[in-house]
Parts: structure tokens; C-alpha cells; sequence
């Protein structure tokens, strides 16, 4: 029996690995300068990522995953939670740390190391973050029974993620606008 896998091991290599995704990109990460900065071997590294794509895909998905909060207000309308909400995200994808995680993904893609299922996976915590609050509003009755909460989330979480893409991200001041656009084209 093998000794068991050293969990502060994985942060500290997720954690290096992140800041220097965010300095160098995709295309000029190197496992090598990772493995310096943690002070491991690649053979520690490969271990527990068996190829240089999946350990930026645990990276991207650590990042994301960690960055969800449930700091909505309670009690507040079904606008004013989706709002706050909505800036977080749009804090998350244009924060510098965010950004660079975004870019050094769609440099992935584009160079053919990182599948787009990947980046929905990574993605998928912070959409249905948002697809819990609409659902939960339909189920109260703060939104009408027709709302189709997947096609809410879809053009809200698009155009943030999306402006990030085509290089006019939105502003934490833009999710107000934004909700109220989404919210005005429900039925009922």
C-alpha cells in the first residue's frame, strides 16, 4: 500500500500554477518552471495530472470553482439578487487573475491544447449559480411559471463571459442594465 496523496501537495502546485498562468499564458507555461517554483519533480506532478492539459484544466477549474461565493442578499428581490450576482461575475472576468485564466483558455483553444468541453466544465459552477437563483424565483412565484430560467442565464452569462471574449468586457456598473434587459423580455 502506496503512501496516501498529499492534498497541500495539489494546492500549492494549483496554486503556483494559476500565478503563473496569469504571468506567462498558455502557450509559454511550462511544467518545468512550475515544478521549480513548488520545488517538486516532474515525476510529483505528473503523478497526480498525467499531461500538461489537464493540469491547466484543474487550474481553470480550481480558479473558478473557488470564486463562488454566496454572499447574495437574502430577502432581496429576485432583480437586486441576479444584480449582485451578475457583478461578481463580471468582477471575476475582468479582475486581472480572472482575465488571464479567460485568455490563457481561449489561447488553448485556439492552439488546439485544450478542448472548449473543458472550459464548460470549468464554467459550469459559476452558470449554475445563477440559473439557482432564477430557478429558485420561479419557484416562489417572484417570476412568472413560463420563465425559462436556462435562456435568462444564458444571455446574461454570455454577455459577461462573451465581452470578455471579443475584447469589450462589461463593467460591474453594466449588470444592472444587464438584468433589467434580460428581465424585461420574460413573458407574463
Amino acid at each position: 500500500m502506496g503512501r496516501s496523496r498529499d492534498e497541500r501537495i495539489d494546492d500549492a502546485i494549483l496554486a503556483a500554477g494559476h500565478d503563473l498562468v496569469s504571468e506567462t499564458g498558455y502557450t509559454q507555461f511550462s511544467v518545468e518552471a512550475l515544478c521549480g517554483r513548488v520545488g517538486i519533480a516532474k515525476t510529483t506532478l505528473y503523478k497526480r495530472w498525467p499531461a500538461r492539459r489537464a493540469l491547466l484544466s484543474a487550474i481553470l477549474t480550481r480558479y473558478l470553482a473557488g470564486q463562488t461565493t454566496d454572499g447574495l442578499p437574502d430577502g432581496a428581490s429576485v432583480r437586486a439578487r441576479l444584480v449582485a450576482a451578475v457583478e461578481e461575475e463580471i468582477s471575476l472576468a475582468t479582475g486581472a487573475p480572472g482575465r488571464a485564466v479567460a485568455l490563457a483558455v481561449l489561447e488553448a483553444i485556439d492552439a488546439g491544447g485544450l478542448p472548449a468541453e473543458q472550459l464548460r466544465t470549468a464554467l459550469s459552477a459559476r452558470r449554475l449559480r445563477l440559473l439557482g437563483v432564477l430557478s429558485r424565483a420561479v419557484e416562489t412565484g417572484e417570476l412568472p411559471v413560463s420563465t425559462d430560467p436556462e435562456v435568462v442565464v444564458d444571455l446574461v452569462f454570455g454577455a459577461v463571459w462573451g465581452g470578455l471574449v471579443s475584447g469589450v468586457p462589461l463593467t460591474p456598473g453594466d449588470a444592472a442594465r444587464l438584468v433589467d434587459g434580460a428581465l424585461a423580455h420574460l413573458p407574463g
